[in-house]
């Protein structure tokens, strides 16, 4: 142990001793080097500064002497330009090298820059978004074309208005969104379809402030995403909200108390989050609403309606409210135009003869899958609807055919024009059908399912 400790105090030595020698040849290699540069004397420094001096003179007489020549131009200190000037000017000299110029130059232009602005927009306006938002970069002047707001003003993003595919949806948003003018904030409806790839939060933060119409039909939606979007400045005058599973009465009530002067209808169909609770509180804030179309309600949204004289549809589907409570709570309709009231088995003729009363301006009324409704019903209706239009009796079987014939042929209903029948006694293509037909050629028998 004692001699490997020598050892190593040896070798450290000699380490040490090694680099302090490397150290001192380093320093004394660059005074050696440093040392063979020749000194400059004071002789030598006066003849380079003369030598400087005599350049610059010798540099202003020559610019001076070419200043006073007549035919000096500031061109010709830059050959560059220079160069370019004695091309160009020739062209201009003479009338006839002015006009081939001028032909050359608008040779260069596009054919499309001759066509008028009306023929350019009527182009322009069978194309689908995806390639109107494209046709922007073509030229300067396509692009303000593109971003006229007839392009986009009223336009809904649903299946039978336009043919792009869903995929295609967040790539349009973004081209929009992308241009200087913001075309897209004239956007103002967005409509989902069966046929659509569902839509997220991330998708819905993309559509525009200007929004007004939001229907969202089996879409991955949140809260957050309904909130977001209302909070960026979009005032919603609809909210249609179907088959969305993530969905709560939170947002609804958000929406309602942010755009309680501008709301107007509220669509709620199969949503297993949304609590009646929820929307009756939504219902409080929105007393300017104008439509109602809500499933599986009980008498406590009636109540929340009763106060709303705005109303002028309502839709209730698979409704549990009773005739009492019913009566109870639409005694302040007076406004009513269309009225559904289907699947609600509690119901009953009184709760109809109350509601059609008050409401002889009804020009839509569907009662459909009502065990309820029979001839008697069939009656009221030709007596306190004068300007009813469409009727719906689809799968209500205790509807008789002789109370069908006493509803077509009376004169009171003279602006009756569709009829629906689907599920009743009367059959398509039957002699009671085309008694009926018979009987007052204006009514149209529908029989859709």
């Amino acid at each position: 142990h004692t001699h490997t400790h020598k050892d190593t105090d040896t070798h450290t030595h000699i380490r040490t001793h090694t680099h302090i020698k490397t150290q001192t040849n380093r320093a004394r290699h660059a005074d050696t080097h440093r040392h063979k540069k020749p000194r400059q004397t004071q002789k030598h420094k006066h003849k380079r500064t003369r030598q400087t001096y005599t350049r610059r003179v010798q540099a202003r007489q020559t610019t001076a002497h070419r200043q006073k020549s007549p035919q000096y131009t500031r061109k010709q200190a830059r050959p560059g330009k220079a160069r370019l000037m004695t091309v160009c000017i020739p062209l201009l000299a003479h009338e006839d090298d002015a006009c081939h110029c001028a032909v050359s130059l608008s040779s260069l232009q596009s054919p499309l820059d001759s066509f008028p602005r009306h023929l350019v927009i009527q182009m322009l306006s069978w194309l689908p978004p995806a390639s109107v938002a494209r046709t922007r970069v073509v030229c300067l002047r396509w692009q303000r074309i593109c971003q006229l707001k007839p392009f986009w003003i009223g336009f809904e993003f649903s299946p039978s208005a336009s043919k792009f595919p869903a995929s295609t949806l967040t790539q349009i948003l973004n081209a929009l969104r992308d241009s200087g003018r913001r075309p897209h904030a004239f956007l103002e409806s967005w409509r989902s379809g069966m046929d659509w790839a569902p839509i997220n939060d991330r998708v819905l933060s993309l559509f525009p402030s200007s929004l007004r119409h939001l229907h969202l039909y089996n879409d991955q939606v949140t809260d957050a995403g309904i909130k977001t979007l209302v909070h960026a400045g979009c005032r919603l005058q609809t909210l249609s909200l179907e088959l969305c599973q993530h969905v709560t009465a939170n947002s609804i009530i958000y929406v309602a108390e942010k755009c309680k002067d501008s709301f107007k209808n509220l669509t709620v169909r199969w949503c297993p989050l949304v609590a009646e609770d929820g929307i009756c509180t939504a219902l409080r804030f929105m007393s300017a609403i104008e439509s109602v179309r809500l499933t599986h309600v009980t008498h406590a949204t009636f109540e929340a309606l009763q106060d709303i004289e705005s109303l002028k549809t309502v839709i209730m589907e698979c409704s549990q409210a009773t005739t009492v409570q019913f009566v109870t709570s639409v005694c302040k309709w007076r406004k009513l135009t269309s009225l559904t009231l289907d699947a609600c088995p509690e119901l009953s003729n009184t709760a109809i003869e109350s509601v059609l009363r008050d409401n002889k301006n009804l020009k839509h009324l569907s009662l459909r899958r009502n065990v309820w409704v029979s001839s008697f019903t069939l009656a009221l209706i030709s007596k306190y609807c004068a300007r009813l239009q469409s009727l719906d009796l689809r799968q209500c079987r205790a509807v008789e055919a002789g109370g069908l014939l006493d509803l077509v042929s009376e004169s009171t209903l003279s602006e009756l024009t569709e009829l629906e029948l689907y599920g009743t006694c009367i059959q398509p293509m039957s002699p009671m059908a085309q008694a009926l037909t018979d009987r007052n050629p204006q009514v149209k028998l529908l029989f859709r399912w």
